[in-house]
């Protein structure tokens, strides 16, 4: 069975964006630069066939591969595709370019994601060039380790980022997209250590700052008393982030009134991110939400969480789809969207897409290899769905999060004919819900069983 989307604790982490696609309001004190845009053109191609030839590597490999799919084969891709195919590890990302190129005839469920994933490797060439002509413009190291993270290479992406800050140690940005880096690689502290230690009076790092503090389970030092925030005299859209924050924890630690004050005064110039977590805090904590903040900018996630609210599935999946492109780093809109696609509308080729695209970032996501082996089971790919669920089996640390991915090796055991152990593995998934006190988890394991009984 899919894995359901964790949604009982949200906090008002940065976004990670693009320059270009950056609030300027945000970008305030932030020097601007663009990585320029995807037009290839066949010079490029020829340059990037020079530097395969002139220097082996992965880095070079790829950059042809995406190169080649534009504007067709060539020897030198050819020996590009031969040499990736010798490592010992691939990623999911370049295997994706792969196959179109090795298939250019074959028609593909991923067109449209084989087309970013060649856009962005664009992107990343041309980032590296503009760096060896500027090395000092620390935001297009920030923009470069965007897309490495976006690719799933975690390593690259952390030291274009540290060398992004080495150059600008307090531009606001920089220390936000670090911070949600840092969320990312499920390291928050090194992100809150780095927003301790930032100028204080910036409105948008003290927003930061308290919603790392809370994922990292430590006491939020306020650099601005809640109460003060009320009488606060600044421009809405600047403290708009930081009002949301401080009504969020205000609201966890029992003090309502006050927390839907500071609620209801930031919907006054509401962002995207501000937008989400008033939605979320609508269904936790009941705080008023009006509906026309989801014609802000860019509220992909709450347009998702809004639309399964009332039970509208295939908008939820279709916001859910703009809120991955958005972040496409985020494993959460994979998870919602694969979830809501195969539990819902039963569209196993939506869920299976967005679960397997969800993985080029997250590939050790225990809960997307556990909603891709699902959806490739009910498709009948038993094989695929065997080996993925068997990786979630693997990378699941936490016992209680075992029970869909019991019950998920039960159906694919009953779809291949062992009935026997198919119907021990859901009593198994069901016990262990019943042992977590997770009543909708046994219920939903035991109404699978009875499905496939």
């Amino acid at each position: 069975m899919q894995n359901k989307p964790n949604s009982d604790n949200r906090q008002v982490v940065p976004r990670w964006r693009s320059i270009s696609d950056t609030s300027p309001v945000e970008l305030k004190s932030s020097s601007k630069s663009t990585a320029g845009g995807f037009l290839l053109n066949q010079g490029e191609y020829e340059q990037y066939k020079y530097n395969w030839k002139s220097r082996r590597s992965f880095e070079h490999a790829a950059e042809l591969l995406a190169a080649a799919l534009v504007f067709g084969g060539s020897v030198e891709a050819d020996d590009a595709v031969k040499y990736i195919d010798q490592q010992r590890l691939i990623l999911p990302s370049v295997q994706k370019l792969i196959d179109r190129y090795s298939n250019p005839r074959g028609t593909s469920e991923h067109a449209s994601e084989v087309n970013s994933l060649i856009e962005d490797r664009v992107k990343i060439a041309r980032l590296r060039k503009q760096i060896s002509k500027f090395p000092r413009n620390a935001l297009l190291y920030s923009e470069l380790s965007r897309l490495y993270i976006a690719h799933g290479i975690r390593d690259k992406s952390e030291r274009n980022m540290e060398l992004a800050l080495s150059l600008q140690p307090t531009n606001r940005l920089l220390l936000r997209n670090y911070a949600r880096l840092s969320v990312h690689l499920q390291n928050p502290e090194i992100g809150l250590k780095r927003l301790s230690e930032s100028p204080r009076g910036d409105f948008w790092i003290d927003a930061a700052f308290a919603a790392l503090s809370d994922i990292c389970g430590k006491p939020v030092r306020r650099r601005i008393p809640p109460k003060k925030l009320l009488e606060l005299n600044a421009p809405a859209e600047e403290i708009t982030e930081l009002l949301s924050a401080a009504g969020t924890l205000e609201l966890k630690t029992g003090n309502s009134k006050l927390g839907k004050r500071l609620m209801f005064k930031s919907a006054n110039g509401a962002n995207d991110n501000t937008v989400a977590q008033l939605q979320w805090s609508n269904e936790k904590f009941d705080v008023e939400f009006d509906e026309k903040l989801l014609d802000v900018r860019g509220s992909y996630e709450a347009r998702a969480n809004r639309a399964f609210f009332f039970d509208n599935w295939g908008a939820a999946v279709t916001h859910s789809k703009g809120w991955a492109k958005d972040e496409p780093f985020s494993e959460r809109p994979f998870l919602f969207g694969s979830y809501v696609a195969a539990e819902y509308l039963w569209d196993y080729v939506a869920a299976s897409q967005l679960a397997e695209s969800g993985l080029i970032a997250n590939p050790h996501s225990a809960d997307l290899l556990n909603n891709y082996a699902f959806a490739e089971a009910m498709r009948g790919n038993y094989k695929l769905a065997s080996e993925k669920i068997k990786e979630a089996i693997h990378f699941t640390s936490d016992a209680s999060e075992l029970p869909a991915k019991l019950a998920t090796s039960g159906l694919i055991a009953y779809r291949t004919n062992s009935v026997k152990e198919g119907r021990q593995l859901y009593m198994d998934a069901i016990e262990k819900a019943v042992e977590f006190k997770n009543k909708s988890g046994a219920e939903i394991a035991y109404l699978h069983m009875i499905l496939e009984e």
